[in-house]
């Protein structure tokens, strides 16, 4: 069988050091990286508020990298008048889509807000990377289900192209449903393929291997994980699968879904 990844969840950064601590994750280390792995390219993902981000610099230092796709860090609490000035600057920029990750940006799950930006993000033609692991300390953990917040975002904007960041988690079923009946919506299995190794986690991502295999994509959350070290997951729960699967898992659903953004 062949394996030709697409890293859909990479975290390369400005000072090359990754939530305070001493790990390289430079954008050399992470072309390097790819390089030495199965992975030809990755989603260069930048992070609003962390580790020196900005806007500019970030894409600057990215397309020093061919195997690197920029997706800009954005911050979901900008005032609301601001956001789309702020998503056609990221687009002018060269910018292939946004992450929003409601946790660190003590994000409140306004669906309001949230609509607003996904109908903003659609204008521009920018891919939304949006994170789905809510769980952190009191007396910041959501009151309501973050899946239905996302939800209303998704109605008002049904056309909008979404990778649906760690796959939900813990609920990664309920979220393999959502992405199932819009066919402009990816899950990306990052994190939950390793963090929960040896749990009940491991049948739903065989089960997703097996029959969802036209809605996943494999992200490392790199540096928290190496790419050989993601792959050998990804190679054990590929056992017995057609190389038509393992093709749509690897490369063909995130290569269909963002089309020449890649490029």
């Amino acid at each position: 069988m062949e394996y030709n990844l697409i890293d859909t969840l990479a975290h390369p950064t400005l000072t090359g050091k990754w939530l305070g601590r001493d790990i390289d994750c430079s954008f050399s280390k992470l072309s390097s990286d790819l390089n030495n792995s199965p992975f030809k390219k990755a989603f260069a993902i930048g992070m609003h508020g962390l580790d020196g981000y900005n806007h500019k610099d970030f894409i600057n230092e990215c397309s020093k990298y061919n195997n690197l796709i920029p997706i800009a860090g954005f911050d979901p609490m900008i005032q609301s008048v601001e956001v789309g000035n702020e998503l056609r600057q990221i687009k002018e920029l060269g910018y292939k889509g946004i992450k929003i990750h409601p946790r660190f940006s003590k994000f409140n799950y306004d669906k309001d807000l949230l609509k607003n930006i996904f109908n903003l993000a659609y204008q521009n033609d920018l891919i939304i990377f949006y994170c789905t692991y809510s769980h952190c300390s009191a007396p910041d953990y959501p009151e309501q289900d973050p899946l239905y917040t996302l939800a209303a975002a998704i109605n008002s904007c049904p056309d909008i192209k979404l990778i649906l960041v760690h796959g939900g988690d813990v609920n990664i079923l309920k979220y393999a449903e959502l992405a199932r009946f819009n066919k402009n919506i990816l899950l990306d299995l990052s994190l939950t393929l390793m963090k929960y190794k040896g749990s009940s986690i491991d049948n739903d991502l065989k089960f997703l291997f097996r029959n969802f295999d036209r809605k996943i994509t494999i992200g490392t959350d790199y540096p928290e994980y190496t790419h050989n070290e993601v792959f050998k997951r990804v190679y054990e729960f590929s056992i017995g699968l057609s190389q038509e699967k393992i093709d749509n898992i690897c490369y063909k659903n995130i290569c269909l879904l963002a089309g020449n953004l890649l490029y």
